[in-house]
This record gives C-alpha cells, sequence and structure tokens, in this order.
C-alpha cells in the first residue's frame, strides 16, 4: 500500500513535466536556503549568462562548483538545471 501511494503522489507530477527527468528533480528543491544571481554575463551573445547559487551562511572563500550541461553550447538551457544549483 505504501508503494502504491508514492506512486499516486508522483504520477500527476510526471504528467505536469512531460516525464523529463530535470523538471521532476526540480519541483523537489526546496525555496528557500540559498539566493540565485541570474543572468550574470561571462561573454558576448544571449547565451553566455550563467546562475549563481548562494547557500545562506556560506564563507565568502567557500568553495564553488560549476555545472556545464550538454548540449555543445546549441541546445538546452540552463534552467532546466534547477536541481543541480
Amino acid at each position: 500500500m505504501k508503494h502504491f501511494l508514492h506512486v499516486a503522489t508522483l504520477a500527476p507530477t510526471f504528467a505536469l513535466t512531460a516525464c523529463n527527468g530535470g523538471d521532476l528533480l526540480s519541483n523537489f528543491v526546496p525555496d528557500e536556503g540559498y539566493r540565485v544571481i541570474h543572468d550574470l554575463r561571462y561573454g558576448d551573445g544571449p547565451r553566455r549568462t550563467l546562475d549563481l547559487y548562494v547557500p545562506e551562511g556560506a564563507a565568502p572563500a567557500a568553495p564553488t562548483i560549476v555545472f556545464f550541461y550538454g548540449g555543445g553550447w546549441q541546445s538546452g538551457s540552463k534552467d532546466d538545471y534547477l536541481y543541480v544549483g
């Protein structure tokens, strides 16, 4: 019964996200505990921006992780990877 409840709970989420794994995972990201600085420019052109996710209380010299999504800079969007940030 417990397994059925999990499936029943997640089924609408799969339907709403068209079974996109990234969208599904992003639905579980909390809305607090970090701030996002959107669209920091690192070069010329409309797609050369990044989002910086900063945890609350992070030390100024805290390590930084850089995540490059696939697509060869031809397809995809950084907006599809909220769950990584």
